[in-house]
């Protein structure tokens, strides 16, 4: 599952750009370019759970069946990985353009200053 996530959030991570990204960092604003894809990844999670359920509920002997756990629980932490990789660096992009901004002395120029 973790392997999974970290696969889904390198796969999303290059999908965010400077370009479909805004940040406002002064007054704490994220503008993201509106898509189709989260919908569509949702709806996806959405049939997926049900197809896994209905197999469940037609077949019972894949509840003891290692292999069905397995790829179920890599499709459900890759798709956990899309959405956290997209998220993930938004809020690095944030942080940098905060910084950018900030009023506050920088913590490495603090430790450095003279006493």
């Amino acid at each position: 599952w973790i392997v999974a996530i970290g696969l889904g959030s390198a796969i999303f991570w290059k999908q965010v750009n400077q370009n479909s990204v805004r940040i406002h960092a002064e007054q704490g604003l994220v503008f993201y370019r509106g898509s189709w894809a989260p919908l569509i990844m949702m709806l996806a999670i959405f049939i997926l759970k049900y197809m896994v359920n209905v197999a469940l509920h037609l077949n019972p002997e894949l509840h003891r069946n290692m292999q069905f756990a397995l790829t179920c629980t890599f499709t459900f932490g890759l798709f956990n990985g899309l959405f956290l990789g997209k998220m993930a660096h938004v809020l690095v992009l944030y942080r940098r353009a905060f910084e950018a901004t900030s009023k506050f002395p920088k913590m490495e120029n603090i430790e450095n200053a003279p006493r």
